[in-house]
């Protein structure tokens, strides 16, 4: 019997910018410059830059069957641009909510991790009756694939608590 092995798949970090200065790559990300040198990494980043910015990202084989370069190699540049923050990696499909929480845990939790708290995870949402914001928010939240209860309808402590109250301002201030 034989065990079907996962896949790691490469994508270009959400919120970097590459660019060319001189001879290197540069990567731009909140207060970050990144540099990198080396003979052709420009033109190869370029030729692979369409397959990193994939919804799903980009497996090593898939990269191996379009360009003439051996995985090994492969494997070098990709996990040193994971290294540099410039590409994130995961056995799983990708999905964008999880790299965000990703690049806003600063990289200390696992993709991974994230995907299956997502999956699993419940949100309650603590709000007054009929408030058309919070009826909003939670829409989204289960648009994005999240478990969402109103407080009193869960009997154990939720993954994450939300509170939205509707405010209404008075005209005389």
């Amino acid at each position: 019997m034989s065990k079907t092995k996962k896949m790691t798949r490469y994508k270009l970090a959400p919120h970097i910018t590459l660019g060319k200065l001189e001879d290197s790559l540069i990567g731009l990300k909140a207060q970050t410059v990144t540099k990198i040198e080396g003979d052709g990494i420009i033109e190869f980043i370029q030729e692979i830059s369409n397959y990193l910015t994939e919804d799903n990202g980009v497996s090593i084989k898939e990269l191996e069957e379009n360009f003439e370069v051996e995985s090994d190699q492969l494997k070098h540049v990709l996990e040193f641009l994971v290294t540099n923050g410039m590409c994130v990696k995961t056995d799983m499909n990708f999905d964008l909510t999880a790299l965000l929480s990703y690049e806003r845990a600063g990289g200390q939790v696992l993709v991974e991790d994230i995907l299956d708290r997502l999956k699993t995870g419940i949100v309650e949402v603590i709000t007054r009756d009929h408030n058309p914001v919070a009826a909003e928010f939670i829409r989204h939240l289960q648009e994005a694939g999240l478990h969402v209860v109103l407080k009193g309808e869960l009997n154990k402590q939720p993954d994450i608590r939300g509170c939205y109250w509707q405010l209404s301002f008075r005209p005389d201030f």
